[in-house]
């Protein structure tokens, strides 16, 4: 709603104010006109994940993949389409990354671990970044693509996918994290947060780019 312009955010106060000319179109005061009725929510989540990772094991067949998800019907989904196209080189288990340490998750060696659009869903993002670090081999390298968005409200006000972005952190990402009894991630507020956490989580060369898609 802030960053969809129709609430006022007072970075200073950290307080938030619904202008009277937004208010008689937003509440239930305003009856027949409460636009609010006519908002609907699209469910954006698909398997994307799980596509890369049977992409890059049926492009690199001597190649060894593995795919985890929290949701164990993500995973069945995967398991299933990995059967399917025949792909006998990746495997799809649940896990929550954030038990990940580097000791016991593989059997081989690590060269190439990918994080697309998940690590500011995690409510433990440092202690998942450096299970990452620990579970690399030396030169090993870590691909994260995350939302191009800051944790303060008051930087995100002129992103052109603010509101959307919102909107699925509050459905999605929030209540991902909230079960959790570790500090739960901002929303929005991913490009922050992994540099920060990297710098002290064993990422020697951590190289923050930007792409159109992300920001």
């Amino acid at each position: 709603m802030t960053v969809g312009g129709f609430v006022d955010y007072d970075a200073a106060t950290t307080s938030y104010r619904l202008p009277p000319e937004h208010a008689v179109s937003l509440t239930r005061a305003s009856g027949p006109n409460n636009l609010a009725n006519m908002f609907r929510f699209e469910s954006l989540m698909g398997g994307v994940e799980d596509d890369i990772v049977e992409c890059m094991a049926r492009r690199f067949p001597n190649s060894r993949f593995t795919g985890w998800d929290l949701s164990a019907e993500a995973i069945a989904v995967a398991q299933k389409e990995a059967a399917e196209f025949g792909v006998q080189n990746a495997i799809f288990e649940v896990k929550d990354v954030a038990t990940i340490d580097g000791s016991t998750q593989f059997d081989f060696i690590t060269d190439f671990i990918t994080v697309f659009d998940a690590i500011h869903d995690q409510a433990q993002p440092a202690r998942v970044l450096e299970g990452i670090a620990a579970s690399l081999r030396p030169g090993g390298v870590f691909l994260c693509v995350d939302i191009a968005g800051s944790s303060n409200v008051e930087e995100n006000l002129e992103h052109p996918m603010a509101p959307m972005l919102y909107s699925v952190s509050t459905f999605h990402c929030m209540t991902v994290s909230l079960p959790s009894t570790a500090p739960v991630s901002a929303p929005c507020g991913a490009s922050r947060r992994p540099t920060r956490c990297s710098a002290t989580q064993g990422s020697p060369r951590w190289r923050p780019r930007t792409s159109p898609r992300t920001s």
